[in-house]
């Protein structure tokens, strides 16, 4: 295929045989005379839009003339078109990255490798330079099951099987008789859509949540991971550098999925323990399954020296090695699966580091190179060696997001138990005070949990599991609302009150227009304190949100604070010689920050990036995204290269008058914004022009 510009033909061809095939299952599942109606209202609709001169009134009368359960079945209809046709543009999409990389180098496509080298050189920046930012590159994709994805995992992975079957279509060496059984699966597919029922029966639980992200890594990022990197490994060749390190992890993967509990009460202590060893559980499935294969492929006799021995000279030593992981594996596997069916808290696992697979793979890799064998060793051998580096033995880093009120709750009913006062009431000079001096304590005074409310046991709980979940699968801890120097400290000293052998690192979340405006000072205060520098090491990560600022302030205010915060930010953390990370709370929609990635991260404020990016993939952005390995592989494209772009080659300053100008627009949109929020009878509007009250009785997540 060429890059053409009537190429959304094939768009076009893809939207009318899905159509067509939904419109044959409607004649035969529904009659022929609610297909008629369902054409004859599409027909109305295009002839409307198109500013032919027919009645509206009219055709919203006849509307409303049609019985509930007719028009239940029109309204299920065009939806299921219109998700037939995102999967055909999703699809298209594909289609359109594959046509621009068969033309290589001169590979012009928005966001992919070459585009950004072909930009880069034209700014001036030589081959060695873009290969070592390419090396160096950090991006965490957190994966969050905030409640915007409605629809259900069935049909998920249903359309999954259609996008699929679409890619084989486009193969132009189909025999008809291929062709044939793909058309025939198709309609079954469809088919199956129309009779399964789109709306969930009941709210799914926090670990149904956690077994949709896993599915999503199990069937899309675990394949596209090794390819991207293949990717970038040629992408530097093309540089004349040398292929990534085996320890470079540019792309990998958090998620909130079981541990975001801020607002979502059925998120327990109980809940994280379980969605980590699911995870474990998941990871080990999947390295079965590639150890297998290289026990079965590596049938190789040649080996250096240091392989023989360990294998006291098998006369297959690949094999020989590799075989007891498997049986780790295996055991590992029975050990999890006894673990999650007694719901009993876990003793010493048999797999608890990533070492465990990661060194008899390397062994094996370095004795292939000795050899002469490389052409094997960069075979599946370095795919699987990558997998771990990025997926570890738990698949993604799991974070844990709490309120800051969660934590004064919890300190007060400590200070209490020691007869220290109220912790609630105490103002920002002393809370700061109590904190250092506990923070600086070996040991504390006992703390009875049976003398604390069950709500506030569960925040404790919280902090007890950290220790037992795998080090090197820790991420973040969020601090929701992060409004004072205070907020930041207590988790860390909670942590230590609770004797956490690892403490996860502190991740303020600074929301609202006012803790944006006030977070470099914030953070300035923490960074003065020698006890905290000493436990983050001089690296700090700070998360900005995006949709509650947005509905604090409106969008474009929310926007501006975001952008100053970040300008902050960043002066406050290079006075203090401390490396950032922005961790950006974004989602889809353009209310939750939703922007295009690429567009989004070239704007960002100069030396805010900095060869890192930490974002929240959230809702149905992980299903378009990152759903289909193909769609997963244009993602970390974009991402990556707009990263790198954005640290070579970032945005100017902004000039001083576009700064007042921006603050004048931020300022008086906002005041509109709250004043029309406050406005009589507002919310009764809202409620009746919007469906947001049936929005809320829909079944998507499992956050009230």
């Amino acid at each position: 295929m060429q890059i053409q510009n009537d190429d959304i033909a094939f768009l076009k061809h893809d939207i009318k045989l899905l159509g067509n095939k939904l419109g044959e299952i409607l004649k035969l599942h529904e009659g022929e005379a609610l297909y008629q109606i369902i054409e004859n209202i599409r027909k109305r609709s295009k002839e409307i839009e198109q500013g032919n001169n027919l009645s509206v009134e009219l055709f919203m009368s006849e509307l409303h003339q049609l019985e509930d359960e007719t028009l239940l079945k029109v309204v299920r209809a065009f939806n299921q078109f219109l998700n037939l046709a995102n999967l055909a543009e999703n699809t298209h999409r594909i289609r359109r990255t594959r046509a621009f990389k068969q033309l290589g180098d001169k590979n012009t496509h928005a966001g992919s490798l070459a585009a950004m080298i072909t930009n880069l050189k034209a700014q001036g920046k030589d081959d060695s330079t873009i290969g070592e930012a390419i090396k160096s590159i950090n991006i965490d994709l957190v994966l969050t099951a905030h409640p915007t994805e409605i629809m259900r995992r069935t049909l998920i992975q249903k359309y999954d099987r259609i996008a699929k079957i679409l890619i084989k279509l486009n193969r132009s060496d189909l025999t008809p008789e291929e062709r044939k059984s793909l058309d025939q699966e198709l309609s079954r597919e469809i088919t199956s859509c129309w009779l399964t029922d789109e709306i969930r029966s009941k709210k799914p639980t926090p670990l149904d949540e956690v077994k949709w992200g896993l599915a999503v890594v199990e069937g899309s990022l675990w394949k596209a991971i090794p390819t991207f990197y293949r990717e970038i490994d040629d992408t530097l060749l093309k540089l004349n550098q040398k292929p990534l390190p085996l320890n470079a992890v540019p792309i990998h993967f958090s998620t909130w999925m079981g541990g975001d509990r801020d607002g979502n009460p059925n998120v327990t202590a109980k809940v994280t323990l379980k969605a980590h060893l699911m995870m474990r559980w998941m990871a080990i499935d999947l390295y079965l399954k590639e150890f297998d294969y290289l026990i079965s492929a590596l049938s190789i006799k040649s080996a250096n020296q240091y392989l023989l021995n360990q294998t006291h000279h098998h006369h297959e030593p690949y094999r020989a090695l590799l075989r007891p992981v498997r049986s780790l594996l295996l055991n590992a596997k029975k050990q999890l699966d006894e673990v999650l069916k007694s719901n009993e808290e876990p003793s010493q696992f048999i797999l608890y580091s990533e070492s465990q697979l990661l060194d008899p793979l390397l062994a094996c890799y370095q004795s292939l190179l000795e050899v002469g064998a490389k052409v094997i060793a960069d075979g599946p051998l370095l795919d699987t060696i990558r997998r771990v580096r990025v997926f570890g033995i738990t698949l993604m880093k799991l974070d844990i997001r709490q309120d800051s009120s969660k934590h004064v709750q919890l300190l007060n009913e400590i200070t209490l138990q020691w007869e220290m006062g109220q912790y609630s009431t105490w103002d920002e000079t002393q809370r700061q005070e109590f904190l250092k001096k506990t923070l600086n304590q070996s040991s504390f005074q006992a703390i009875n949990i049976n003398l604390m409310s069950e709500d506030i046991q569960e925040i404790w709980n919280t902090f007890k599991t950290i220790n037992l979940l795998v080090p090197s699968s820790l991420g973040g801890y969020v601090i929701s609302m992060a409004g004072a120097a205070s907020d930041i400290l207590a988790p860390l000293v909670l942590q230590k009150m609770a004797k956490v052998s690892c403490p996860m690192r502190i991740v303020p979340l600074f929301e609202t227009q006012k803790d944006l405006q006030q977070a470099a000072k914030i953070m300035q205060s923490v960074f003065e304190i020698s006890d905290y520098l000493d436990s983050c090491h001089s690296e700090q990560e700070v998360m900005i949100g995006y949709s509650d600022s947005s509905k604090d302030a409106g969008i474009l205010a929310a926007s501006w604070a975001l952008y100053q915060a970040q300008e902050e930010l960043v002066e406050t953390a290079k006075k203090n010689n401390i490396k950032l990370t922005l961790f950006h709370g974004r989602g889809g929609t353009v209310g939750r920050g939703g922007a295009p990635a690429r567009l989004a991260i070239l704007s960002q404020p100069p030396g805010s990036v900095q060869g890192r990016l930490r974002v929240t993939e959230q809702g149905e952005v992980i299903r378009n995204k990152l759903g289909l390995p193909e769609r997963a592989l244009r993602a970390f494209s974009i991402y990556t290269s707009a990263v790198i772009e954005s640290t070579l080659c970032p945005p100017p300053k902004p000039q001083q008058k576009w700064c007042e100008v921006m603050t004048f627009l931020a300022k008086d949109s906002s005041s509109h914004y709250r004043s029309t929020l406050k406005t009589q009878d507002f919310i009764t509007y809202f409620e009746a022009v919007t469906p947001v009250n049936e929005i809320g009785q829909l079944a998507m997540g499992s956050r009230p």
